[in-house]
């Protein structure tokens, strides 16, 4: 297959055309293997920081400027009837989606209207699964999975990583009965890693986390279209209750006190590193 200078190419099997995509090997295994540890929540973190201030200097093309349903620029179309349809018959997931959206129009867009939340090439999708874990040393060594990354909002790649660390304590069996407190610890661990090495202003720190609560409702609506389009494929209802529990946490966490505390982490950190 020729590759040179193609993002994907086309092919086509039984019938059917498919894009594929060749991408080169990264040695290690995911997060997601890995036991609850807010040493690597801290790191993968600091790890995302970095890739961010990396992808700033990639250069706008058209293939990356796209209309994306998983983009937060684009969470109202999530609202869409086909989807909410699917969440008929449950007042609760059906309240928490609009609560979501409620929000979203009211403290995102708004600064999104006039400029204040900047823009870059994001990664899209920076979860467990896509984070890999050098085990022999413990340490974050890579990131794989861009097949979401576009230019839009900078600050929608922590908010997403929020987003994911919420759903996978709610899912693991091991920390589903963590409840906002622990949740809010994790994120805390993380944003404060980030910042360290890509600093957000006040107007990107306000609005994320009901982006990753954006990231979340996502997840757990879209999850619950396609089980209602399938409701044999308990795998799909299996992904997709987590998400509505971590957004139910997440969106009763007080955005003030997660601030001050983040920055109180960052002054703790600061301070152990200059002794």
């Amino acid at each position: 297959m020729d590759t040179e200078k193609k993002l994907f190419q086309c092919i086509k099997l039984k019938g059917n055309t498919h894009a594929v995509r060749l991408l080169t090997w990264v040695d290690g295994g995911m997060l997601a293997d890995c036991p609850f540890s807010l040493d690597l929540i801290s790191e993968s973190g600091e790890y995302l920081g970095k890739l961010n201030l990396a992808l700033d200097d990639f250069k706008e093309y058209d293939g990356l400027v796209r209309t994306h349903l998983w983009d937060l620029v684009n969470f109202e179309l999530v609202g869409n009837d086909i989807f909410v349809k699917a969440l008929k018959n449950d007042t609760e997931k059906r309240k928490l989606l609009e609560t979501t959206l409620s929000r979203f129009r009211k403290e995102v867009l708004p600064l999104a209207k006039v400029g204040k939340l900047r823009k870059g090439l994001t990664h899209g999708d920076f979860n467990d699964a896509n984070i890999i874990i050098d085990k022999s040393k413990n340490k974050v060594c890579g990131v794989i999975d861009f097949g979401d990354s576009c230019m839009s909002w900078r600050v929608n790649d922590p908010a997403i990583a929020l987003g994911y660390i919420a759903i996978n304590i709610k899912k693991s069996k091991k920390t589903v009965n963590m409840g906002k407190k622990e949740i809010s610890e994790a994120f805390i661990a993380f944003l404060s890693s980030y910042l360290r090495a890509y600093p957000l202003t006040e107007d990107e720190l306000s609005v994320v986390l009901i982006l990753a609560a954006g990231r979340m409702a996502t997840s757990a609506t879209m999850g619950w279209y396609s089980f209602s389009l399938d409701p044999s494929n308990l795998y799909l209802k299996y992904h997709a209750e987590p998400a509505w529990d971590a957004l139910k946490a997440v969106l009763d966490i007080d955005l003030k006190t997660f601030v001050t505390s983040v920055k109180s982490k960052m002054s703790r950190q600061r301070t152990v590193t200059t002794k």
